[in-house]
């Protein structure tokens, strides 16, 4: 393989990736025009059917199946129903020994508050050299450069592509990566992958675990004029956050000395919402929470460690894990 690499004329594939580039950005604009947020997945994926389709592909549509993931320990927990959400997964024979899969992700994580935009969200917009859009980055540029360099090598040097080539298109990488494990499940594996995720060019081979948790912390609440210790279901939330954040602290001081500088075990505060009267302190509240966690530690026993800590501020606390659950 190496001696067909240095026998091929990069110069020609430089000039057929020039050539097909602006066919590569229409591509990425259109994938961008797709809100492919959680459950609205499935007009990304006909793009990406359609683009393999005409470079050569066999492709499959598997549908997510979440029984077959339920025995899995490191599946995520289904957000949403699976249905018209599938997996992509071209197929493209070769003849050598080797074999590649290239994987991304179509779905892309909610736009936010739209009005602090500088241009929608939703509609692909050109600026300074630049293509700007909800998941121009992350990762739907990804995909179609893969899509492009896979053209510009059948173009301008097939050899290189001598061996099987598998590209996957999955779902919720944002929320559980059970788009992913389906794919895996489904036979699209190979002796290497490379996952085009904007990582601005840097090798990325490693990271942490990751589970995601909400808490429910009930008080009985007081009027605001006659304020009582305890009585507010946000104070409490506050606490529990700060716990965990504590936690992760600890996991980092834990394996200080071992731990690559690039793992870190962030806690974010992703979602709070309490109260519903602004002089009544609040009798509710839920927050919403990412837990980063050593590699060394199963899912299960980073959820142990999590309820532990909760526990230990409120025992009351109600807990459920949902979406990540990932080594």
């Amino acid at each position: 393989m190496d001696s067909v690499l240095r026998q091929i004329d990069w110069k020609a594939v430089d000039r057929s990736i020039a050539a097909r580039l602006p066919d590569a950005l229409g591509v990425l604009a259109e994938l961008v025009s797709e809100p492919s947020t959680l459950g609205h997945e499935a007009g990304s994926q006909r793009i990406v059917q359609r683009e393999l389709e005409r470079l050569g592909f066999a492709v499959e549509l598997h549908d997510v199946d979440p029984a077959a993931l339920a025995g899995e320990p490191a599946s995520g927990y289904p957000l949403v129903d699976y249905r018209d959400r599938p997996i992509v997964i071209g197929r493209r024979a070769g003849t050598s020994q080797r074999s590649l899969l290239i994987q991304g992700h179509v779905d892309v994580v909610p736009a936010g508050a739209e009005a602090m935009w500088t241009s929608p969200p939703y509609t692909a917009t050109e600026r300074d050299g630049w293509l700007y859009g909800r998941g121009a980055g992350d990762m739907k540029g990804g995909i179609a450069m893969a899509l492009l360099a896979i053209a510009a090598l059948q173009e301008a040097a097939p050899a290189a592509l001598d061996g099987a080539l598998s590209f996957a298109s999955v779902i919720e990488e944002e929320c559980g990566g059970n788009g992913a494990l389906a794919a895996l499940l489904a036979g699209a594996v190979a002796d290497g992958v490379v996952i085009p995720e904007p990582t601005s060019l840097d090798l990325l081979i490693g990271g942490v675990g990751v589970l995601w948790v909400e808490v429910e912390v009930a008080r009985a609440s007081a009027h605001a004029g006659h304020p009582l210790p305890g009585m507010s279901a946000l104070d409490g939330a506050l606490a529990i956050a700060q716990a965990l954040r504590e936690l992760a602290a600890g996991f980092e001081g834990a394996d200080a000395a071992t731990r690559p500088p690039t793992e870190r075990y962030h806690v974010n505060i992703g979602t709070l919402t309490a109260g519903e009267w602004i002089s009544n302190m609040p009798a509710q509240a839920r927050l919403g929470a990412r837990v980063g966690f050593p590699t060394a530690l199963s899912p299960a026993e980073a959820q142990e460690h999590v309820r532990a800590a909760i526990a230990a501020v409120d025992p009351t606390a109600g807990i459920r894990f949902t979406g990540f659950r990932a080594e």
